[in-house]
């Protein structure tokens, strides 16, 4: 390495141009790595955008209106800065836009540039002009974003993404290689989150993002303050006319193409990215490409133009470009950018030669977390530290940004530059750039109001009561062990290297020893969730405080500064040491948030961040990405994968990244968040695991009708709680277990159960279905082995349809997890197979432990557990290593089913020795359970209360294992034959395959109101109370059946059953029955009422006059004629109805009658 940058050693591989002009960089094949589970599509969360932005979430108020910040550009040869169009409604709460990745051609410095951009897209048409950078988006705290993004960028095989730089939004809208798939040609994703963090950001693609972002797609984010009015009103901050933004870049191109130029050939970035990596993990590949990749684009742009100075450098013309005006004596705020791949841009601030004391001084006042407690000055000297650059200065290595104030002074018409310089000493790679480049222009204009100029330490937050959280008063957390089988560290070290990585054979930019290129791209189309966990991953708990450090401990060829970028979470500086943490250098003696800091060599950064929680948006794709199948959730957001790297974009790219990874706190959990029992008194379980098994359970109630025998215990299992009877309607309590609430759901007081009835979903077209699984949306997976099918049952449609259909021989045990894979148990095949959800694939999970498998089960996770009764095994296949265990190797006799609980523990249906034993994972012990009347049980299924269900084979029953008194009790007693597979949803319905009647069954658990329903003689509508649980299926077969035609039924919504009945002509009440899951429910009508006429005259020639009493409260009265009394009473003629005057009183008045004989009758309605 010469200057910081790389160089060809003697004796490197020179490839021939045409062997590297066209290389494709990509990591693995379309349709994603072999061997690897992929996640389905996302049904997207559809909670209203209001309601998740009326969360009670620590944002500030949303009341502030958007601040516009102004551009005022005085030539053509800067691009205007653009706002997004936001096409929402509701503006003030979202800002919901389109973005389209797409090629277009711009002019830079007089040439036509094919370039990428980001495209401002609504689809009403119009939207801001195309440009370089893309659009600006400003948001205030507590905006929701919704993004509409698509690819339709030509010959980009990585794909793009929409990574937003720095904002700590959820998981999932992170656009990174390990929480989305890539996004090809013609392909969509919706990012949908809530900015909570005012600051300055940008947005780039995250996939394999060196051609794209190079290219030109990235653009200006800012989320403003609430106290940025009060403050402008304050003087403060410059008001919205003096603030300017500065999106800082570069670019190069030969001929009109972006790239550099390769043995004499214009490549892209990615093709010499490879040929680094390549270099650096297998031998092959060159040297010389890490060289041209690392180093900074030869075309500075500002705003995506070149900026120009007219006149000479001691006295700048008004032409020079870009310009903006700004007035003599008074503070100017910029809005600093730096969204090059690796330029370090050093700001330094010129005033004419004709004024040599104008204050030169950019005033820092925040920048990348929001604003600061007080305006400081950076670099020079400060508390015995060099920060090896000029006070006064602003130095942005790749990714950074910065918020700043100076203060104009001059002679009207003076020009005050903003240049850029190179850096010597770490920052090499920026060492060779041009000397005072232009970056922008200031024209001095005299008038107007002057201000006082700012001083270091000038009030900001402060000056209104106002200051930034001190994460240094909290205490920390450790970093979590890795979950087992998974990589990763405990050591809070991270350390940027320049050596021979563990996982390759030359030297190169690493974390800690290890080059985890696989973490900065995918293949799309469902291969993000597997991507591997590096051994340099870090694991944490949601809300844990971390303190950490990124030492700069360069090696190998040469050292440089490498801006480290912590995803999903802002960092608070602490101090500076030296790279061995044995000397500390410097204390920083204020307050800020970053997530990215340029790490000097032989220097470490120690940080803290807080691992807040935050609303979980769920987002959605089209064409081929697969999103996880989530719902909106107020809280979960910060819950997932979050990547770290260096920003020098060739570094992180090739091997300087890793992970933190933020899980739910294990230490505790419940198998069930909500259940609903009967009105009588009784008692019953929520599961609840804790780790380490030492611990102590916890559990508590306020709810008075609700008891608690033990409020704490030792390790995982059943708690047990009482409650009394309900003498009431529906109520519901809340249990505590674990810091986790349960709500208790209590049928009213004239609740029954219902019957079920045990009730066939399929009972045609199967031969011996042996097993089944329920996914999240109540689809029924059967396991279809006499045809060597799997198939799905819908409830909506109440039909099948096949969705393996080849492939397998005689599949025994299926699952299904939260993706919509498909996991099965091939028995005759020995193998764990796959069924993508994303492209209908079949993968074969694990082909070496198999023996003749027949259970399967996901258990509460995505790890697949199967039973192995050719061998008495009981094995795991973890999903996220493809690290598989065998769990149980002795003790039982052709175990054929099996399930997991909430915390890990296996329930094994040990068919021949007549039992069902539970294997205790955190003990590692097999044990039996107390279940009697067991006669060859062919598999097993727990509950989030522990109750346990056994498909007892040869009994032709289920039983079930009561946790709560450790009875057994016969749930289907008959209807069966040689039941093999038995499954519990949420809702406690039970799911049986039915093998010797070839049909699947269900028993639903519900409770239904019987009272019998009292109607009006009249025709009328009414409904039944709600069935519980509302969420029960109640469309066929489970439809209400009324047994009579003059009740129909109309619907069945929620839980809430409607029917129609027709008037009842009869002078004696009628009764009949709607049969609701085999409970009959009486409606009864009352006989009919005969109104009687008290009063008829003609009060004058042709009017004729009646008056009705005996009415029935509801009812309404028409009244007919004839002029012959045996016309049948269809044929007679309607005159109108009649007009009610008092409660019981209605009155009719025939102005066309005459003095022909006419017959009047009355009917209701």
């Amino acid at each position: 390495m010469t200057g910081g940058q790389f160089t060809l050693p003697e004796g490197a591989s020179t490839l021939k141009v045409a062997q590297v002009s066209n290389l494709l960089y990509r990591r693995f094949p379309i349709g994603g790595p072999p061997d690897r589970p992929s996640a389905s599509r996302s049904q997207a969360g559809s909670t209203a955008v209001q309601q998740i932005g009326n969360l009670r979430y620590t944002f500030q108020s949303l009341a502030a209106v958007i601040l516009i910040s102004a551009m005022m550009l005085g030539t053509a040869a800067a691009n205007q800065l653009y706002r997004v169009t936001n096409v929402n409604t509701n503006p003030a709460l979202v800002n919901e836009f389109y973005l389209t990745a797409t090629n277009a051609v711009v002019s830079i410095n007089g040439t036509n540039v094919h370039v990428l951009i980001y495209k401002d897209d609504p689809p009403s048409g119009g939207g801001a002009p195309m440009q370089l950078p893309g659009p600006l988006i400003e948001l205030n705290v507590g905006q929701t974003v919704i993004c509409h993004f698509k690819n339709q960028l030509t010959n980009n095989i990585e794909g793009a993404s929409i990574h937003w730089h720095g904002i700590e939004l959820d998981n999932d809208s992170d656009g990174t290689a390990v929480t989305q798939d890539t996004i090809l040609n013609g392909q969509t994703y919706t990012y949908r989150f809530i900015v909570p963090r005012p600051g300055l950001y940008w947005y780039h693609s995250h996939m394999l993002p060196g051609t794209t972002t190079f290219g030109g797609m990235y653009g200006p984010i800012i989320v403003h303050d609430a106290n940025e009015t009060a403050l402008m009103a304050a003087n403060v901050l410059p008001p919205t006319n003096r603030t300017f933004q500065l999106v800082m870049s570069d670019i190069s191109f030969a001929n009109g193409f972006v790239g550099k130029i390769y043995n004499g050939t214009n490549v892209s970035l990615n093709t010499l990215i490879q040929l680094c990596e390549n270099y650096v993990l297998s031998g092959t590949g060159d040297f010389f490409g890490c060289g041209l990749a690392g180093t900074p684009g030869d075309i500075f742009l500002c705003n995506g133009s070149v900026a120009a100075l007219a006149g000479t450098f001691c006295a700048p013309a008004p032409a020079s470009a870009p310009l903006f005006y700004v007035g003599n004596h008074q503070r100017v705020r910029l809005q600093l950018f730096n969204q090059s791949i690796s330029r370090n841009t050093y700001l330094t601030l010129r005033y004419p030669c004709s004024n040599p004391t104008g204050d030169t001084n950019l005033y820092h006042i925040g920048g990348q977390g929001g604003l600061l407690d007080h305006a400081v000055l950076d670099g020079g000297v400060q508390g015995g530290y060099d920060f090896q650059y000029a006070p006064g200065t602003v130095n942005l290595g790749s990714g950074m940004r910065e918020d700043v104030m100076f203060y104009s002074s001059g002679n009207d018409g003076d020009v005050i530059q903003l240049v850029g310089n190179p850096l010597l000493g770490a920052w090499n790679l920026s060492a060779s750039l041009p000397t005072n480049y232009p970056v922008a222009f200031f024209v001095v204009t005299n008038g107007g109001a002057t201000d006082p100029p700012p001083p270091a330490g000038w009030p900001i937050l402060s000056a209104i009561g106002v200051y930034t959280e001190n994460l240094r008063l909290l205490s920390t957390n450790s970093l979590a062990l890795p979950p087992v089988p998974a990589n990763g560290t405990t050591n809070g070290l991270i350390q940027f290297r320049n050596d021979t990585p563990a996982n390759g054979v030359n030297s190169g930019p690493n974390i800690s020893g290890y080059a985890a290129t696989a973490l900065d791209g995918n293949s799309g189309n469902g291969s993000w969730p597997y991507v591997p966990h590096p051994p340099t991953a870090f694991w944490a708990h949601a809300g844990d405080i971390l303190e950490l450090a990124i030492a700069n401990s360069g090696g190998g060829f040469g050292s440089a500064v490498h801006p480290y970028h912590l995803h999903g979470f802002s960092m608070q500086p602490v101090a500076i040491y030296t790279a061995d943490l044995q000397t500390k250098l410097y204390d920083f003696p204020y307050n800020e948030f970053l997530d990215t800091f340029d790490i000097v060599p032989g220097q470490a950064l120690v940080f803290r961040i807080k691992l807040s929680d935050r609303p979980k948006l769920a987002d959605s794709a089209t064409g081929g990405p697969i999103t996880l199948a989530t719902n909106d959730a107020a809280m979960g957001g910060n819950l997932g994968r979050w990547l770290m790297h260096c920003h020098i974009f060739l570094h992180g790219t090739i091997g300087m990244i890793s992970e933190l990874n933020v899980m739910a706190n294990p230490s505790a959990g419940v198998g069930t968040t909500n259940l609903l029992v009967g009105p009588a008194a009784g008692s019953n379980t929520v599961s609840e695991f804790i780790i380490p098994t030492s611990s102590l359970w916890s559990a508590g109630t306020a709810t008075p009708w609700l008891h608690l025998p033990s409020t704490s215990g030792t390790g995982s299992g059943n708690v047990l709680f009482k409650y009394d009877a309900n003498p009431g309607p529906t109520r519901m309590g809340t249990l505590t277990i674990n810091a986790r609430a349960v709500t208790i759901t209590q049928a009213g007081s004239n609740y029954v159960q219902a019957p079920g009835p045990l009730t066939t979903l399929v009972g045609s077209g199967l031969i011996e279905p042996v097993d089944l699984a329920v996914d999240a949306t109540g689809n029924v997976i059967i396991s279809d082995s006499g045809n060597n099918t799997v198939k799905r049952w819908t409830p909506a449609t109440s039909t099948v349809s096949t969705v393996i259909s080849g492939g397998l021989n005689i599949p025994q045990g299926v699952g299904v997890d939260p993706f919509g894979n498909i996991f099965v148990a091939d028995y005759y095949n020995e193998a764990i197979k796959e069924w993508r959800a994303a492209d209908g694939n079949i993968l074969t999970v694990a082909s070496t432990a198999p023996y003749n498998p027949s259970g399967l089960s996901l258990g509460y996770g995505t790890n697949v557990y199967w039973s192995n009764p050719g061998n008495n095994s009981v094995n795991e296949w973890v999903t996220s290593s493809g690290y598989g265990a065998t769990l149980v190797a002795a003790g039982l006799s052709a175990p054929y089913g099996l399930d997991v609980d909430v915390g890990g523990n296996v329930y094994i249906a040990d068919t021949y020795d007549n039992a069902v034993k539970k294997y205790d994972t955190a003990a590692a012990t097999l044990s039996t359970l107390p279940i009697g009347g067991i006669n060859t049980p062919w598999n097993v299924a727990v509950d989030g209360s522990g109750n346990v269900y056994v498909a007892n084979g040869s009994g032709n029953n289920i039983l079930k294992w009561v946790a709560a008194s450790s009875n057994v009790v016969t749930v289907v007693p008959n209807g069966l034959s040689d039941p093999t597979g038995v499954r519990v949803d949420a809702n406690q319905n039970i799911f049986i395959a039915d093998f010797g009647n070839a049909a699947i069954k269900e028993l639903p658990y519900a409770f239904i109101d019987p009272s019998t329903r009292s109607e009006p003689w009249f025709a009328g509508s009414d409904s039944l109370p709600v069935v519980l649980p509302p969420s029960l299926n109640l469309s066929a077969p489970f439809a209400p059946v009324a047994a009579d035609p003059w009740l129909t039924i109309t619907g069945a919504t929620n839980g809430v059953v409607s029917f129609n009945f027709t008037a009842n002509t009869n002078n004696y009440a009628r009764t009949n029955f709607i049969t609701l899951l085999g409970q009959p429910i009486r409606v009864t009508q009352g006989a009919a009422v005969h109104p009687v006429l008290v009063q008829a005259s003609t009060p004058s020639n042709g009017v004729f006059y009646v008056s009705i009493t005996n009415t029935t409260a509801g009812a309404t009265y028409s009244v007919l004629f004839t002029t012959n009394i045996l016309t049948p009473t269809p044929g007679w003629t309607v005159l109108g109805p009649a007009v009610q005057i008092a409660s019981n009183q209605w009155q009719f008045v025939d102005h066309s009658a005459s003095n022909k004989t006419r017959f009047y009758r009355i009917r209701s309605p």
